[in-house]
């Protein structure tokens, strides 16, 4: 074959182990050959890729102030500065950011980008940028954004700024869009609004302020500085209501406290209940109190009229009872 330059050879798209590169030598006066296998030897396998220390571990794009201990397997650190792995981390990655680090041991787990951000413990869980967030000995958990956030109950999930969720074993609890809002019981909510907290299972709390609820599978929704501290319970707008009844109900209004089981108050200010099984209304008026008009239970039964319901004689308040 003529001679020819480097540019000129046929390009060659596969390769095998057959395949031969040249190698010259500075400084020597021969050239030598290398086999594929042999030079890519040193790449991935069982040995770091760059500087990494543990087994299938790599820091591409590697700075002095980033490092992954050597306890770690199958781990990367990608791009960033000053991001660590401390303890045993296998299977998980830091991408980008600043000072974001794994602690004590960590499987399947991730952090991406942000500012201080720290996992410790813990299986298959996540940070995605935001500021001095943590999650720590749990499991299946998320924080996205946001700062000053922790989590320690499993399968929880965090969008805001300082919010908490705590608990060890408890889980299944999230806040979304919150400041300052603390979980510590299984299956609770908060979305939106500031300074909640829910302290017993199965609650939600949606916007407001300050709002505080301690009794199972009960809600505060679109009230400011409310609480509801009894069973299976509700408030629904308006600010500074007390339920502590069990299975009861705040509609609207202000300053209104509930505190039998099965009542309703529904608007009004400075409302109280004084028994179970009541309705308190501090107005009520009805639009069709013209159709409402006969006289006496026959008459008023005849048109459809329940028993117990109220209709009126000619101006005169009554309810059906035959």
């Amino acid at each position: 074959m003529a001679n020819k330059t480097i540019p000129q050879l046929p390009e060659q798209t596969g390769k095998t182990d057959d395949d031969l590169l040249v190698i010259v030598d500075s400084g020597e006066t021969t050239t030598s050959k290398i086999k594929i296998s042999t030079l890519l030897s040193g790449v991935g396998g069982s040995s770091p890729f760059i500087a990494a220390d543990g087994t299938n571990n790599a820091v591409p794009d590697y700075y002095a102030t980033s490092s992954i201990d050597s306890l770690s397997s199958e781990s990367a650190i990608i791009g960033g500065t000053g991001n660590v792995m401390i303890g045993t981390h296998n299977e998980s990655v830091i991408i980008g950011g600043n000072t974001n680090g794994f602690v004590n041991s960590s499987t399947n787990s991730t952090l991406i980008g942000g500012t201080t951000n720290i996992i410790s413990t813990g299986t298959n869980n996540s940070i995605m940028g935001g500021n001095n967030n943590t999650i720590q000995n749990v499991n299946d958990s998320s924080i996205v954004g946001g700062w000053s956030n922790n989590i320690s109950m499993s399968s929880s999930f965090i969008s805001g700024q300082a919010n908490i969720i705590t608990g060890g074993a408890r889980t299944c609890s999230g806040i979304v869009g919150s400041k300052n809002g603390n979980i510590s019981g299984n299956f609770g909510f908060i979305g939106g609004g500031q300074n909640h907290i829910i302290t017993e299972s199965e609650g939600g709390i949606l916007g407001g302020l300050a709002c505080d609820v301690r009794g199972r599978w009960s809600v505060v929704a679109a009230c400011d500085n409310s609480n509801v501290y009894g069973t299976f319970s509700l408030i629904g707008a308006g600010a500074a209501h007390n339920c502590t009844g069990s299975q009861s109900a705040i509609i609207g209004g202000q300053s209104n406290n509930n505190s039998h089981n099965f009542s309703v108050i529904l608007g009004g200010n400075s409302q109280t209940t004084l028994q179970q099984n009541e309705v308190v209304v501090p107005k009520l008026r009805t639009t069709q109190y013209a159709s409402l008009n006969f006289s006496g239970d026959t008459a008023a039964a005849a048109a459809g009229v329940q028993l117990g319901e109220f209709y009126h004689d000619n101006g005169v308040v009554r309810v059906r009872i035959t």
